[in-house]
């Protein structure tokens, strides 16, 4: 269970990242793929397997730290790679009383083309 602090801004990364890897390996419907995720998923042949991978992964890196956006939510920017992919995937994490949500807001291919 993970209790929102009504003093503190700040999602401390090492709990981020619980979050994220717990909403990847959850399947009682805690992560959630936004329209715009899935039209992008399409658009640039990434799979939920390749982003869940990524939010899994041990070598993941922080593109953006966990912010606070106006509505509650915290949003964030992971960096991983996947499949032959480098892949950027930004998530919303919805923290209430007990289970958190995380929403896939958009993906983006970062591999290098030559």
């Amino acid at each position: 269970m993970v209790k929102k602090s009504k003093v503190s801004n700040i999602l401390p990364d090492k709990l981020a990242l619980k979050i994220i890897r717990d909403a990847a390996n959850s399947e009682d419907g805690r992560l959630i793929i936004t329209f715009h995720a899935k039209k992008r998923m399409v658009e640039r042949e990434i799979t939920i397997n390749q982003i869940t991978s990524v939010m899994q992964s041990k070598h993941t890196r922080w593109v953006e730290r966990p912010y606070q956006t106006p509505s509650g939510d915290w949003e964030c920017k992971i960096h991983g790679a996947s499949a032959g992919k480098v892949i950027e995937v930004v998530l919303a994490i919805k923290l209430p009383e007990n289970d958190s949500d995380v929403a896939i807001v958009t993906v983006i291919d970062k591999t290098v083309k030559n």
